[in-house]
């Protein structure tokens, strides 16, 4: 029985981490600077380095929670960027702010007590894990293949990632003969 409340809980949260992460990585760069300067907590000079390292830890983060990578480690991460965004949300509304949550990028909804509430539920179901320990994980496999797995699903996404914000790359000049200094426009088709 436990196994099952452990994959559930392990698959919502790194399901919606994962997704939360790739949305805001599909909003540019400048959307995600304004939504995390909107909430006042974070210093001018590092909104850019944090405005990226967000969501890059949610996708790593909730890859570790579903594969179960690094055991107690990957739940504990988990709950500490919970514990860092329901702090910052319980803060903007007690100041009284009227900002998007940024939960799916440029989908989510102004922060609300709700957001506090669901947060609150994940962190306790989260804390319930980690307290229990995980059963069904990849750490059956030794160290060095978890990092090999968790590296190519982080270069996917990073890949992914970098396509969808360099469409100028879609189009590559390649040469008509290999002596010829001609060129032509060849589209190359998306991933």
């Amino acid at each position: 029985m436990w196994i099952g409340i452990e994959i559930l809980v392990r698959t919502i949260v790194g399901a919606l981490f994962i997704a939360a992460g790739f949305a805001k990585l599909s909003a540019t760069a400048g959307w995600r600077q304004d939504w995390l300067a909107s909430y006042e907590l974070v210093p001018g000079m590092l909104i850019r380095p944090i405005a990226w390292a967000v969501p890059l830890t949610e996708v790593v983060v909730g890859i570790w929670l579903l594969l179960g990578a690094f055991g107690r480690v990957s739940v504990l991460a988990a709950v500490a960027v919970l514990v860092t965004v329901t702090v910052a949300v319980f803060s903007a509304l007690l100041r009284g702010l009227q900002v998007s949550c940024g939960c799916f990028g440029t989908l989510g909804d102004l922060i609300s007590w709700r957001i506090v509430v669901r947060n609150l539920l994940f962190i306790a179901a989260l804390s319930g894990l980690a307290a229990h320990g995980l059963s069904a994980t990849i750490t059956m496999f030794g160290a060095s293949t978890q990092l090999v797995v968790i590296a190519m699903l982080f270069a996917v996404v990073a890949l992914l990632s970098w396509r969808q914000h360099h469409p100028a790359h879609d189009t590559e000049r390649i040469p008509v003969a290999a002596n010829s200094p001609d060129t032509r426009r060849v589209e190359m088709p998306p991933l």
